[in-house]
């Protein structure tokens, strides 16, 4: 790394009609960072450990991702490369807004690149905080406004009913009951039929 810096004007004899400025270039090389205390041997020897198991773990997660990008490339389908990795998952219906995918997680990018992708095309690959995602977009629905403004009224009655209902229960468990007619204090009579 090199950096410029300028030195203070020195006091010049007169008639010296040199620059009363000089430029001065500082070099400096970054030795290696010491931490701030020697790691113990057992401390050291599990982390290099833990390096190794996670670089061997990302090479052969590479090398999968290569064989199956290039099978794709080759006309291979999705269907038959997922076989020894337990197949296909569904994610079911997925919605623009939410950016929730089943079985991933919350991953944004995914639900941007299902909107983006074509019917029937499988997508390039998608790096996720499990691993590598390739998406195949099944089918595609449209939201109908005249259809969602037909059932909405009842919709909304329905949750609001559903509100009311678990409302109520709750007011039972807490709510004292005080019967103050006295005919409807005791049990009742039952009723029986004369013949």
């Amino acid at each position: 790394m090199s950096v410029t810096a300028e030195a203070p004007p020195r006091r010049r004899p007169a008639g010296d009609t040199a620059s009363a400025r000089r430029l001065v270039d500082l070099v400096f090389r970054l030795r290696q960072k010491l931490p701030a205390h020697p790691a113990e041997f057992d401390e050291a020897k599990s982390q290099a450990l833990e390096a190794v198991r996670n670089d061997k773990r990302r090479k052969a997660l590479d090398e999968k991702t290569r064989t199956v990008r290039s099978s794709l490339a080759a006309g291979a389908t999705l269907d038959s490369l997922a076989g020894p990795y337990g197949g296909l998952r569904d994610s079911g219906p997925m919605v623009r807004s939410s950016s929730f995918v089943p079985m991933i997680g919350f991953e944004p990018r995914v639900v941007a690149k299902a909107f983006a992708t074509k019917q029937g095309q499988v997508s390039d690959t998608i790096q996720v905080t499990q691993g590598r995602v390739w998406l195949r977009v099944e089918e595609r629905k449209s939201g109908d406004p005249a259809t969602f403004a037909a059932t909405s009224s009842s919709i909304e009655a329905e949750m609001v009913k559903k509100r009311y209902d678990t409302w109520l229960e709750e007011k039972k468990k807490t709510v004292k009951i005080e019967v103050l007619r006295p005919d409807l204090k005791g049990p009742r009579a039952v009723a029986t039929l004369n013949p």
